[in-house]
Parts: C-alpha cells; sequence; structure tokens
C-alpha cells in the first residue's frame, strides 16, 4: 500500500494493508483471535470481529472522565466495520479500531503489590460515570438473563431498583495492561466493557483467579470498598451463570420457534447435478 495516515487512507487501504504481508503483529496471531498491528510512528489498528462501536464509546467516555495520571487510555483516531467480513458466530462486521500508539511494557506475571495497587485505585471505575449505552434495556432484563442462566442449586440473584450501574472494564489481566515509561497505567481491551452493578467487575476478576498467577487474589484483596454479603451472594450467582454457559447449550425463545418450525418442516428434497433430468 502506498504509504498515507491513517487520516488519508480509505477503510479498503487500512484493510488492506492489515491483511497484507508487511503488517507488524504486535499480539494476537492466532487465527479467529483480536488482532493488533503497528500503523506508522504514533498508531496502532486492532480489528476483529468483538471490536464494537461500543468499545470506542466506552474508551472515549472513560477517558475524558478519568485522571490521566490514574488511568491512561489511548487516544481513539478513527473506527469503521468490514461489511463483508462478518464472525461466524457473533455475525458482528469485523471491526478496525486505530489508535494511539502507547510506549510502554507489559509485566507478566504482575505480582508486585506496589503495581497492582495503583490497578485497584481505578478498578471499578469511579461511580459517577454516567451511562451512556447498555446491553439490557432495564435491570430486569439484567436480572432475568441471569437467572435463565442459573440451575435450582445456583445462589439466586436480585438487585436492589436503586443499585448504580457503573461502567467495569470485566478483562482485567496484565496482558491488558501497559506501563508507561513515564510510570502511569494504561489500560487497553475494552472489548467486554459495559454498565453493571460494581459486583460485575469483582465477578469478573475472581473468574480468572488462578489464570494470572497471584495477580487475581492481589487485585481482589485491594479492590474497595469490599463486596457486602448481599453482593457476596450476587457475585456467586453470576460466576455460577458463566460457568453454566460454558458447560450448557442455551437457547432463546425465539431460537426455539425457528428450531420447531425446522423441526416439523417437511424434509426438502435434495436434488444433485444430473438428479432427476432426462436422460438421453
Amino acid at each position: 500500500m502506498e504509504t498515507k495516515s491513517y487520516s488519508e487512507a480509505t477503510d479498503e487501504e487500512l484493510i488492506a494493508y492489515c491483511r497484507s504481508p508487511e503488517a507488524v503483529y504486535l499480539g494476537g496471531t492466532e487465527e479467529y483471535s483480536t488482532k493488533v498491528v503497528r500503523f506508522e510512528q504514533d498508531a496502532v489498528i486492532e480489528f476483529g470481529h468483538s471490536i464494537t462501536k461500543s468499545q470506542v464509546d466506552n474508551m472515549k467516555i472513560v477517558k475524558g472522565l478519568v485522571d490521566p495520571q490514574i488511568l491512561y487510555v489511548p487516544t481513539v483516531y478513527r473506527f469503521f466495520t468490514d461489511p463483508n467480513d462478518k464472525g461466524y458466530y457473533s455475525k458482528n462486521e469485523c471491526g478496525y479500531l486505530v489508535m494511539e500508539f502507547v510506549q510502554g511494557a507489559s509485566v507478566e506475571p504482575l505480582e508486585d503489590p506496589v503495581l497492582v495497587q495503583k490497578v485497584s485505585d481505578w478498578l471499578p471505575l469511579p461511580r459517577n460515570v454516567q451511562v451512556h449505552e447498555i446491553m439490557f434495556d432495564s435491570l430486569q432484563a439484567l436480572e432475568t438473563f441471569f437467572r435463565s442462566r442459573l440451575r435450582r442449586r445456583n445462589p439466586p440473584l436480585a438487585f436492589d431498583p436503586g443499585v448504580k450501574l457503573v461502567l467495569c472494564h470485566l478483562d482485567m489481566a496484565p496482558r491488558n495492561l501497559i506501563w508507561r515509561d513515564d510510570g502511569t497505567l494504561c489500560a487497553i481491551d475494552w472489548a467486554s466493557a459495559g454498565y453493571f452493578p460494581r459486583v460485575f467487575e469483582f465477578a469478573a476478576v475472581r473468574y480468572q483467579e488462578g489464570m494470572e498467577g497471584g495477580f487475581t487474589r492481589l487485585l481482589l484483596e485491594r479492590m474497595q470498598p469490599a463486596l457486602t454479603e448481599e453482593e457476596e451472594v450476587q457475585c456467586r450467582a453470576i460466576m455460577s451463570a458463566r460457568w453454566n454457559c460454558e458447560k450448557y447449550a442455551f437457547v432463546t425463545p425465539e431460537e426455539k420457534e425457528e428450531r420447531r418450525k425446522a423441526r416439523d418442516a417437511p424434509n426438502p428434497v435434495l436434488k444433485y447435478p444430473g438428479h432427476g433430468d432426462s436422460q438421453e
């Protein structure tokens, strides 16, 4: 591709660059993973079917609300999707996020109590974050979804009608943290972020316990304020629902109806080349 800046290049040119042999990968080399490539000196392009507009909106909101000396968020330069590339399961169009390249290093394993304290200082995010876009129409819809994923032996799930929603990262791991050269912390990969009761952030961290060395244990010890007894029950229910989603197949009423129609429909006659044609 002829050298152009990210502001001058067309969507098609950026897509072609990301797929070309000359692209320098910084992460996500596996076939179905989200990928990150370097573009020019001050930008990277993150692309994949899990990259959505909501992730971009989340990054912009947090960047405008949080002190960058506490948490730095890369500047978003550009976002677009490829309508010709849809995910097999999600059906999402492949998203391309052009953002600031942050100079720094990843620390793995992350088990230094001083560094983990810096992570806990902003997690969960401040309660004054204004709800911009939520995944559910109401708190009741959120409860209904998670309850539908719980079995009788699982803890019950119920939220107080006045519970506050905060922006949760939901994928807090050393791989998603960049320690900048000036010592400040940068958080990346906001694809899983959303507006939920704060207990969801605790559940997400607990779910990764044991996967990131001692990081999750140290982080949970420092996340404040600690969960109340009611929130502890909610946390166990959320984690149970997630485990059930991984173990069992759940379908929506709409999907059940589609399956019923497909089951009751007469079997179509499959015609192969030459089948049923007259023979001369």
